[in-house]
């Protein structure tokens, strides 16, 4: 049973990793698709 906690915590660990890295790349394809608007100001996720 203690094994089964052990690989849901990272199970969890690993979601939010991934969420993360799936926030941060729609941001940067987000500021690459606008990088020739006027006035628009490139965004940025920090950790």
């Amino acid at each position: 049973m203690k094994m089964l906690r052990l690989f849901d915590s990272v199970s969890k660990m690993l979601e939010l990793a991934i969420r993360g890295t799936v926030l941060r790349h729609n941001i940067i394809a987000n500021n690459i698709s606008n990088v020739d608007t006027p006035g628009y100001q490139a965004m940025d996720v920090s950790f």
